[in-house]
């Protein structure tokens, strides 16, 4: 399966994503921002614990010890005054993404890393809104230098995949599913309890 047949099947989850999850309404103030990452912690927390265990049947140049996103997302939070203590409580996404398959982890990948070139505009409207050093970017910033080339290897990987039909479903399936995940996951509305423990 193509990478651009596996865009096209995912499109209209990836729009409604993006159209549910309005990110300047989510970076509008410092606030907000803090909980948006806080979020995104607790996605990627179980999901690269998940990930991990696929790592033997993805091909070589997908290292995904490279590809972590967790210490970014840690630098930022403790940049904003979020110990590792409360790191460490933040809520995980109960249907975070726990990919069993080549082709299940292809499609999760393509989503997350995906995420790596829009996270880079994200950081730029961040800077442009607050001031270049304002408020922690590391997590957007995805691989500085390398992202391009981190994607497309990804790209490549899925190109390359030798996939049957059902696994190919599979990854098509395993992508949108992520999709939804992150829809439901980042526009929760907080608790009232995390709103007085933010207070």
């Amino acid at each position: 399966m193509s990478i651009e047949l596996l865009r096209l099947a995912t499109r209209p989850d990836h729009q409604q994503l993006e159209d549910r999850l309005d990110i300047r309404a989510q970076c509008a103030t410092p606030h907000s921002y803090r909980r948006l990452l806080e979020r995104f912690y607790g996605f990627y927390r179980p999901y690269e614990t998940a990930l991990k265990a696929t790592e033997r049947l993805l091909p070589p140049q997908i290292d995904l010890a490279a590809r972590t996103r967790l210490p970014s997302l840690a630098s930022d939070l403790r940049a904003m005054g979020v110990t590792e203590e409360q790191c460490a409580r933040l809520p995980e996404c109960p249907d975070a993404p726990r990919p069993k398959t080549r082709a299940e982890a292809l499609g999760c990948l393509y989503v997350t890393e995906g995420s790596t070139l829009g996270g880079q505009i994200i950081r730029r409207m961040i800077q442009e809104t607050y001031g270049t050093d304002a408020l922690p970017t590391a997590f957007f910033d995805g691989y500085g230098a390398q992202t391009g080339r981190r994607w497309r290897e990804l790209c490549a990987a899925v190109d390359g995949a030798d996939l049957s039909g059902d696994d190919r479903d599979a990854m098509t399936s395993a992508a949108r599913g992520v999709f939804r995940t992150l829809e439901t996951w980042l526009c929760a509305e907080p608790s009232d309890k995390n709103q007085k423990e933010d207070e």
